[in-house]
């Protein structure tokens, strides 16, 4: 079951490391791919405040396989996904999933673990550290052979979650009717002071946790881009300025032109001097041609 809560808590970490390859092969604007976030959270959380209502009405175990098989058939769609719009949909589908899952599964890690109480939650935060570390991990391996395959890898390993909780968890049926848990009973928990100041706290904790790792990765993206290609054209104004047929005349006043056409005056040339040989140590140092 903590295996299995590890994997969902993949998704957290998992699009992180694709997102620069996602904006570059759809050709997907900075706040496009964001949405990408934006989706899967949104829809998690709204989802976690019906999450209860229905696994009070068809079983905990049930409630997980339908949230596994929604998490299975919504990552397989967004690998085989051409657009960034359907991908944000398709995370929307993935977040209603993923909702199903973790708050039904720490129920029953509670009711299942040996620890007792905090024993189960000790359990359940060391699948959420572990699921976000290891799915930045394994987006980045994945990623790097195709931005398609960490979305096809979280199906696999889902689906061996699904057969591993069909097979061991034993079937819970559903409580009867008094004890079903109304939709709002989420809503009426925020009256006690505690919990309510605890929910806050994990917004404000959140939405600012996520923002800026969203926002890290596609200005990260942007300026490593911004990089790339000033190294680029200042490599190219060094090629042109060494080149003989761009030499100028003696006498003239101007001694080189750079790469986009523009005379140099010869007081300019210490400085570019330094400017190059400042630019060389760079592409050495990011292993870019010079």
């Amino acid at each position: 079951m903590a295996f299995a809560a590890a994997v969902s808590f993949m998704g957290l970490g998992l699009v992180d490391p694709i997102v620069p390859a996602i904006a570059k092969n759809l050709h997907a604007s900075p706040s496009q791919v964001e949405l990408l976030f934006t989706s899967y959270f949104a829809v998690t959380g709204i989802s976690m405040l019906v999450s209860s209502a229905v696994a009070s009405r068809i079983g905990t175990k049930r409630t997980l396989l339908a949230g596994l098989v929604l998490i299975i058939a919504f990552s397989a769609a967004a690998g085989a996904s051409s657009s960034v719009g359907a991908i944000v949909g398709l995370r929307a589908g993935w977040g209603l999933g993923n909702a199903l899952f973790i708050a039904t599964s720490l129920s029953v890690i509670i009711g299942s673990a040996s620890g007792g109480v905090v024993g189960a939650v000790v359990l359940c935060e060391a699948a959420l550290g572990l699921g976000i570390s290891v799915g930045a991990l394994l987006g980045g391996e994945l990623g790097g052979i195709s931005w398609r395959g960490p979305f096809f890898g979280v199906a696999v390993l889902m689906t061996i979650a699904f057969v591993a909780i069909n097979v061991f968890l034993r079937r819970t049926p559903p409580p009867p009717k008094s004890e079903r848990v109304s939709i709002a009973e989420p809503l009426r928990a925020l009256r006690h002071r505690a919990l309510r100041g605890s929910g806050l706290t994990a917004v404000f904790y959140n939405f600012g946790f996520f923002t800026l790792l969203a926002y890290t990765v596609v200005d990260g993206a942007r300026a490593d881009e911004q990089l790339r290609g000033d190294l680029l054209i200042r490599g190219t104004n060094d090629r042109t300025a060494q080149s003989p047929s761009l030499t100028s005349q003696p006498g003239s006043t101007t001694s080189r032109r750079n790469g986009g056409g523009r005379r140099l005056p010869r007081s300019c040339d210490g400085q570019a001097a330094q400017a190059i040989s400042a630019c060389r140590t760079a592409a050495r140092v990011c292993r870019l041609p010079p």
